[in-house]
């Protein structure tokens, strides 16, 4: 923590900037053990989650009586709130990283759709995977 410098390393800083990186790392072993620890399949499901940004605060003395953040950046946008051609891109960036396998990206939104509970959705694309043919059936 010595090269740190002119920051404020109050305990209290400290210990926030401690536990962001374990968050952090904790979230990346539980992705990497979910993808049965292979780093092809680890870097095709997580893909998006690679490409973001992890933002740690750190306080900086400016004078003797300020302090500011060092990174500020633009909040970042959830999947259904991003514009058309944003989700159209990176819906191309994640087919082309599973080399455009249908049945892959239909078992990853299956796997999905549990996580998130919806779970209607995951059994259609349950039941379609076991079909020869794709055929979507909405009630």
């Amino acid at each position: 923590m010595d090269q740190l410098g002119e920051l404020e390393n109050t305990e209290e800083d400290l210990k926030k900037i401690k536990m962001r990186v374990r968050l952090f790392c904790t979230q990346l072993n539980k992705k990497w053990q979910e993808t049965n620890r292979t780093l092809e399949r680890f870097l095709t499901q997580n893909s998006i989650w690679l490409q973001g940004h992890i933002c740690f605060e750190i306080p900086v003395k400016t004078n003797a009586t300020t302090t500011i953040s060092s990174i500020v950046r633009r909040p970042l946008l959830s999947f259904e709130k991003k514009s058309e051609r944003t989700k159209r891109r990176e819906a191309a960036l994640v087919s082309k990283k599973c080399n455009k396998d249908a049945s892959l990206l239909m078992k990853t939104t299956s796997m999905a759709a549990r996580a998130s509970k919806q779970f209607y959705l995951a059994s259609v694309l349950k039941e379609n995977l076991k079909s020869s043919s794709f055929h979507i059936k909405f009630s």
